[in-house]
């Protein structure tokens, strides 16, 4: 009887110990599967925000462009464009603003200096010795499938988006630059509206007399914007500038409101315009 009683204890102690630890592992478990959904969300957030530079400090990996970033963008693209075009860093300001190749109509004087070098140039404070990074220039990206036109960051960050007229069939080209950057072709009062950005084999991006043709498809290939648009962009777009056709549609625009205005004083524009000389483009 006793030896019975004993083996009873024994069994009960043992069921108790296990109920102890079964009860353990699911609490465990129970805890983990609290915290995971933490630890995924914070694990993503973590990656999605930030980066891991070589010398190990943190750096925001999605960090939008400020508008105090815009001088610097546009001189830079400028710079950029000229060196690949003629193979050298401009010496001066009128290499970017004036003669035959007109690369810019406006300098933020403000936000950038000269080297003694012609392969120095200084933007806020930072010097460029033999080339400018491909995050400070910008490019022009069409997505034909939703008709919108994008200013875009060197880097990818869509800066702004607009809706335009496009070309009843495709653009033979996939890859082109601004070949050519004109205030008010053709007077400024025809099909070919107040500005145009010329890409190749007589297409171009412009502006337009009928705005109500804009979301449509009807052109005979050119890209048409409103003419308050083509005006917006048309001081941040530098000679050379590239264009792309991509694929789907423009992500989120970090200016959804347009490109900052850039004022261009009458004399600036008047220096833009080539009233003898007709443009015949596939408008």
């Amino acid at each position: 009887m006793n030896a019975y009683r004993m083996s009873s204890h024994r069994k009960e102690g043992t069921n108790n110990r296990t109920a102890l630890w079964i009860l353990l592992v699911a609490s465990i478990i129970s805890l983990l599967l609290l915290l995971i959904p933490f630890l995924i969300n914070n694990y993503w957030f973590e990656e999605n925000n930030f980066y891991y530079s070589q010398d190990n400090h943190v750096v925001a990996a999605e960090k939008k462009t400020a508008k105090s970033e815009l001088p610097t963008l546009l001189f830079l693209n400028a710079v950029k464009r000229f060196e690949e075009r003629t193979g050298k860093y401009p010496t001066t300001e009128s290499d970017l603003s004036n003669g035959s190749l007109k690369f810019l109509s406006h300098l933020p004087k403000e936000h950038y200096i000269f080297g003694g070098s012609p392969l120095e140039v200084s933007a806020d404070g930072v010097l460029y010795k033999r080339g400018v990074p491909g995050e400070l220039t910008l490019e022009i990206s069409f997505y034909p499938d939703v008709n919108k036109l994008a200013i875009v960051r060197g880097n990818g960050e869509v800066l702004s988006t607009y809706p335009v007229a496009s070309g009843k069939e495709p653009l033979p080209f996939l890859k082109s630059e601004v070949s050519e950057r004109v205030v008010e072709p053709n007077g400024g009062k025809d099909a070919l509206g107040t500005r145009g950005l010329v890409l190749q084999d007589g297409y171009a991006i412009h502006g337009t007399d009928n705005p109500f043709s804009i979301g449509g498809r009807i052109t005979k290939g050119c890209i048409r914007l409103f003419n308050d648009h083509i005006e917006e962009i048309y001081p941040y777009v530098a000679l050379g500038t590239p264009f792309t056709v991509k694929k789907g549609e423009p992500a989120a625009a970090t200016f959804a409101e347009g490109m900052p205005a850039i004022s261009l004083s009458p004399q600036q524009l008047a220096s833009e315009t080539q009233p003898n000389k007709t443009f015949r483009w596939n408008h």
